[in-house]
Parts: C-alpha cells; sequence; structure tokens
C-alpha cells in the first residue's frame, strides 16, 4: 500500500522531495504538499483504493504522512468490507451463542 501511495504522490502531489527519499513518517507538508495538492492526492486516493474519505477524515493530520495515509486507508477499507472491531465481535458473539444476528 505504501508503495501505491508514494506513487500517488509522486504524480500528484509536486512535492519538493522525491517520495522515495521520505521516511513513511515525515511530514509531507513540510516536504512541500500544498492545499491543492492535498485535494489532488485525496481524489487519488479515492480512485485507487476505491474508498470514499469521509468528513471526519478531511484533516491535515491524515494527510500528513505516508503512516497517516495508510492508517486511514485501512481503516476505510475495513469498514467497507466489515472486517472493524464490531464486525469482529459481533461475529464472535454469534458463534458462541450469544445472539443470533438476525435479530438486530
Amino acid at each position: 500500500m505504501k508503495t501505491v501511495l508514494r506513487r500517488i504522490l509522486s504524480e500528484w502531489a509536486r512535492l519538493d522531495v522525491p517520495p522515495d527519499m521520505l521516511a513513511d513518517d515525515a511530514d509531507l507538508y513540510a516536504a512541500g504538499l500544498s492545499a491543492i495538492g492535498t485535494v489532488q492526492l485525496m481524489l487519488s486516493i479515492e480512485d485507487e483504493f476505491d474508498v470514499e474519505i469521509p468528513n471526519r477524515m478531511l484533516r491535515r493530520d491524515v494527510f500528513s504522512s505516508i503512516d497517516s495515509l495508510a492508517a486511514a486507508v485501512t481503516e476505510l477499507q475495513g469498514a467497507r468490507t466489515g472486517s472493524g472491531i464490531n464486525a469482529s465481535l459481533m461475529q464472535a458473539a454469534a458463534s458462541a451463542g450469544a445472539f443470533s444476528p438476525d435479530t438486530l
């Protein structure tokens, strides 16, 4: 995933430093990421990973590093596939006979 994010950054972000030279936790804004670059990055991530970045994630800290972008995409993909913690807990409880998902 981080390789894909680096490719997207190199194509759309117009950083002062090549993305391959940045550490995963490097500040992308310090590396030259602009407001317009952030919007282009967001749209490219949505297209590439088939996710929609919700308003609650439209924060500078989400776009501040490759690590934070990867974490956001991972969270969104987990929510889309139902593999989040709530889905896991519900499956475990259902298999233990605690309740039937049909009764929810």
